[in-house]
C-alpha cells in the first residue's frame, strides 16, 4: 500500500470523522516495518430534524343574519289577514237577519177607524158606528179596494171632523153639508162654497169608488154626490152622519 505521508493520513482521518468512516489508509513511513494501524474514526453527530411550525386555527365563519326569520314572520302576518276576512264574513250575516227584524217592523200600522176619533175614543166609536153602517159606508175599506179612493174618502173625513173657518165646527149632528158650502147653504150648489172642507169634499166628490174613475165635478155635483156611496164623497159623509146623529159622545163630536 502506497505510504501518502503524514500530511495526508491526517487529511483523511479528518474526512473520515466528519463521514462517519473508518479509514484504513496507513501512516507510516514509506520504509520499514508495517503500518500503524489507523485509529477508528468518531461517530457523526445527528442533528434531530427541526420540528414543523402548528397551523393556526382557522377563522370561524361569520354568522349569517336572520334575514329568513323576518321573511317567515312575514308569511305568518299573512294567514292571520285571512282569518280577519273570515270574521268580516261572519258579521255581513249578522247584517241580513238585522234587515230581516226591520221588515216585521214596519208591517205593523194604526188600524184605520171610520170619522179618524182620537186614539183613547177609537174603540168606543168604531163600536157605535159599526150598530149602524154597512160595508159600502166608510172610507175603511177602501184601502184594499181603490186606494186613490182611500186616500180621498179619508181626507174629506178628516176635515169634516175638524172643521174650521168660516164655520168651525162643521158636523152638525150628521149634516156634513155646512162643511162645503159655508156660510151659503142655499146657493153653494151654484158655486158660492165657502166652507173649510171645499177643496176636501170637490176632489172626494170627483172619485167614483166603484169604476175607479175620477172626473172634474161642478158645484151642483158635488152638492148631488153627498150619500151617494159610488163616489168617495158619500162614502164619507153617510159615516159622519152615524157618528154624529147616534154615536156623538162615543165618537167625540
Amino acid at each position: 500500500m502506497k505510504n501518502f505521508g503524514p500530511r495526508w493520513c491526517l487529511f483523511a482521518t479528518l474526512l473520515g470523522a466528519c463521514a462517519g468512516l473508518t479509514t484504513n489508509v496507513g501512516c507510516g513511513d514509506s520504509g520499514g516495518g508495517g503500518a500503524k494501524g489507523g485509529s477508528g474514526g468518531r461517530g457523526g453527530a445527528g442533528g434531530g430534524g427541526r420540528g414543523g411550525t402548528t397551523g393556526m386555527a382557522g377563522r370561524g365563519g361569520t354568522t349569517g343574519g336572520a334575514g329568513t326569520g323576518g321573511s317567515n314572520a312575514g308569511t305568518g302576518g299573512a294567514t292571520a289577514g285571512t282569518g280577519g276576512g273570515a270574521a268580516g264574513t261572519g258579521g255581513g250575516a249578522a247584517g241580513t237577519g238585522g234587515g230581516t227584524g226591520g221588515t216585521g217592523t214596519g208591517g205593523t200600522g194604526t188600524a184605520c177607524v171610520e170619522t179618524n176619533p182620537p186614539a183613547a175614543i177609537a174603540a168606543a166609536c168604531a163600536s157605535c158606528i159599526a150598530v149602524y153602517a154597512t160595508p159600502n159606508e166608510g172610507c175603511c175599506n177602501l184601502a184594499t179596494l181603490d186606494a186613490t179612493g182611500f186616500t180621498l174618502c179619508q181626507a174629506a173625513s178628516s176635515c169634516m171632523r175638524t172643521g174650521g173657518a168660516p164655520v168651525g165646527k162643521c158636523n152638525l149632528l150628521g149634516d156634513t153639508s155646512t162643511c162645503y158650502c159655508g156660510t151659503n147653504p142655499s146657493t153653494c150648489d151654484s158655486g158660492d162654497a165657502n166652507g173649510p172642507c171645499l177643496n176636501q169634499v170637490t176632489a172626494a166628490a170627483g172619485r167614483n169608488v166603484t169604476t175607479m174613475t175620477t172626473d172634474t165635478p161642478t158645484p151642483s155635483q158635488v152638492v148631488q154626490r153627498f150619500g151617494d156611496t159610488d163616489y168617495a164623497l158619500g162614502r164619507a159623509s153617510v159615516i159622519h152622519s152615524y157618528a154624529g146623529a147616534f154615536c156623538p159622545d162615543e165618537c167625540g163630536l
